[in-house]
């Protein structure tokens, strides 16, 4: 799996949400912010999910499916017309049983190979009290970002 790195300026804008275990350590992270309109299908606004990382010691406990559903939630709160990742290519499994579907490539020179998408409409469900339940399971979710943190 390939690396990348962040700067500073980077985690300025974007939205980091974490998984802690009782004992307070992270066991899980992702991290999103608002699609450039180009990155987006047209006409469309997105959150763009930077991904999803489990500890593989935790993987298999819904984990990283409850911050799936934070991101989920991030849609609904910021109005936007759906989710999109750009998943490497062992990942996009992970996201097609999340309820993702794949985008064309329709610019090969401006679009990730394996983008996916999943629309406000098919996440509305998600932003209610079945969100709340899912999510406020046995791991504390915390979110950062420049202005807000809460738990």
């Amino acid at each position: 799996m390939s690396s990348y790195r962040y700067t500073a300026a980077d985690f300025s804008h974007l939205v980091i949400v974490v998984a802690e275990d009782d004992q307070h350590n992270i066991i899980d992270i992702a991290a999103w912010e608002l699609a450039d309109a180009k990155d987006a299908p047209k006409g469309l606004t997105a959150l763009l999910l930077h991904g999803i990382y489990v500890d593989p010691s935790h993987h298999r406990q819904g984990i990283g499916r409850r911050l799936f559903l934070a991101a989920e939630q991030a849609i609904c709160n910021h109005h936007c017309d759906g989710l999109l990742v750009k998943a490497q290519e062992d990942a996009v499994g992970i996201f097609i049983a999340l309820g993702m579907n794949r985008l064309p490539v329709e610019d090969p020179l401006r679009h990730y190979a394996n983008r996916l998408w999943k629309s406000a409409g098919e996440i509305v469900k998600f932003c209610t009290a079945c969100y709340r339940r899912s999510v406020l399971g046995r791991d504390r979710l915390l979110q950062h970002n420049q202005n807000t943190k809460w738990s």
